[in-house]
């Protein structure tokens, strides 16, 4: 008895399996948002709006809940792979308008790991040692493709990848903050002694 070839494939599941939990893909949301702005924006804005730093907190919240709904109500309309790109597909029908959006979303995640590694450079490790900026940052950039590189190997790299990415540039951001707030410390007592 002999099958056909083309109902043998069609029995065969050819999409992704599906690991992330409702959880996991919540931690990896708030590590995104809330994991380097932490670290590069807060100082900043406390030096300018002074005890009023909760407002514009409350306002990033705020747009950020707005976000959130948004994705979440269009992922629940069209439970498909492709985020932006296809909800734009699905909104216009045109693929130039689908692949743009697409590019321009990765685009952003680049500029957005671009810009903290360059923050990270500048403002966390020039505390530490005497080091140019752009060179620490683009040394940066290479150590976390490797460690992504090295991630492959485990079963959902990607998510991996990007998980332990995230926990190891949270830890050395506290680790340099915690340094470099001590440093500070110790030069404050140096300085008034």
């Amino acid at each position: 008895m002999t099958t056909d070839s083309g109902t043998a494939a069609a029995k065969t599941p050819t999409g992704l399996k599906r690991a992330v939990g409702v959880p996991l893909l919540f931690a990896f949301i708030v590590g995104d948002t809330l994991g380097a702005g932490i670290y590069t924006l807060v100082g900043t804005m406390a030096s300018d709006v002074g005890g009023a730093i909760w407002i514009p907190l409350l306002i990033a919240l705020v747009v950020a809940l707005l976000t959130a709904a948004t994705y979440a109500e269009l992922i629940t309309k069209y439970p498909h792979a492709g985020g932006a790109a296809r909800y734009a597909d699905r909104a216009f029908g045109i693929p130039y308008v689908s692949f743009l959006v697409g590019f321009l979303m990765m685009a952003s995640g680049i500029t957005t790991a671009a810009a903290l590694a360059n923050a990270f450079a500048a403002d966390y490790l020039t505390a530490l040692i005497d080091v140019p900026a752009a060179p620490a940052a683009v040394v940066f950039i290479i150590l976390l493709t490797l460690i992504n590189l090295r991630q492959d190997c485990a079963p959902h790299p990607a998510i991996r990848g990007y998980l332990a990415q995230c926990r190891r540039l949270r830890a050395i951001g506290s680790l340099l903050f915690l340094a470099a707030r001590a440093q500070r410390k110790h030069e404050d007592r140096v300085n008034a002694g």
